[in-house]
């Protein structure tokens, strides 16, 4: 093989370089193919549903198994039933809502990290 050596002034840009050397050396049985095939699997996973009273979840935070803690929340709802109490009734039952713990929400944490893991609203 000969190499041709010019100089940038001899170089002509309206044509491209000829490739008919590189066309010979590639062999024609060579076929490309995939080294191999990938598959994806996906599966849902569903967040629990959290009741009224402490449940064993995992940990989203610290990912152990452990029982939640759980704790009562006021919430819109507590507020309205205050309201619709004071308006029905005397002021004396306005203060019966926030002692109730179904009248609000109750809110899971972790026992070991103390992360938040989710409410159950009434």
């Amino acid at each position: 093989m000969a190499l041709n050596c010019t100089t940038l002034s001899q170089i002509d840009d309206s044509q491209p370089p000829p490739y008919s050397n590189l066309a010979q050396t590639i062999p024609a049985d060579v076929v490309h193919k995939p080294a191999h095939t990938t598959t994806v699997v996906v599966q849902q996973i569903h967040p629990p549903t959290y009741g009224p009273k402490p449940q064993y979840v995992m940990c989203s935070s610290c990912k152990s198994m452990t029982m939640t803690k759980v704790k009562d929340k006021v919430s819109i709802r507590t507020h309205k039933m205050a309201i619709i109490l004071a308006l029905l009734s005397c002021c004396s039952c306005l203060l019966i809502p926030y002692c109730l713990s179904s009248c609000q929400n109750q809110q899971h944490d972790c026992e070991n990290c103390g992360a938040y893991l989710g409410t159950f609203k009434n």
